[in-house]
């Protein structure tokens, strides 16, 4: 299975950054579509910080916007049944932010088989946990009945204890409602079909850096 380190482009940001803690940070540079990406590494003092201004009212963000991912998952039997990215760099802060996306396009096809909730299993050095059932917000499921209580996003915070290191996280596991929208019933989280696509945004905060709206 390939391993994905694809991003998002941000709208007024030509570079993509990742603080890698211990004063040294990394970026990369990316095309407009957010591929083809170049590793670049810059040194910065250890007591230097990038500010960011993030509302008009001029409340600011202290750091580096965290690294921002999508994940696209099939069923098990599937190309795709997981996503790892591994240019994660920390000292001994490892969240991760999973948002809840509409389906991508069933494999093979240009067709997209939507869901209303959907969750995913994130792994980090061997560290599992759930997501738990999320929402897709303004989806074309929307105003179906199901999950409606559910978050659109959920942070899960793993314990990081070897110092400055590498880590990789690994994205599985994913699972709908798509068989309650079929109309089976009592309706359930369940993995998804082999060729379906489950999508979802993942940000990783680390060391001096914050999650982006």
């Amino acid at each position: 299975m390939s391993t994905k380190n694809i991003k998002i482009f941000l709208t007024g940001l030509g570079l993509l950054t990742l603080a890698a803690g211990c004063g040294g940070q990394a970026y990369k540079e990316a095309d407009a579509n957010g591929e083809n990406v170049t590793n670049v590494t810059q040194s910065l003092p250890s007591d230097s910080a990038d500010t960011w201004d993030t509302e008009d009212d001029g409340d600011e963000q202290i750091g580096l916007p965290a690294e921002r991912y999508i994940a696209d998952i099939t069923g098990v039997g599937g190309s795709d049944p997981y996503d790892i990215f591994n240019t994660v760099t920390t000292d001994n802060l490892l969240t991760v932010r999973v948002k809840a996306l509409e389906a991508g396009a069933v494999e093979g096809t240009t067709y997209t088989n939507s869901y209303r909730c959907v969750s995913f299993r994130v792994t980090v050095n061997g560290q599992t946990k759930e997501t738990g059932t999320m929402k897709v917000e303004d989806g074309i499921y929307n105003g179906w009945p199901f999950c409606t209580d559910a978050p659109s996003f959920k942070d899960l915070s793993f314990s990081m204890t070897q110092g400055h290191t590498s880590v990789s996280v690994k994205i599985s596991n994913a699972a709908s409602d798509i068989r309650c929208l079929w109309g089976y019933l009592p309706c359930s989280i369940t993995a998804i079909p082999d060729v379906h696509v489950a999508r979802g945004e993942v940000q990783i905060q680390t060391n001096g850096t914050y999650f982006q709206d």
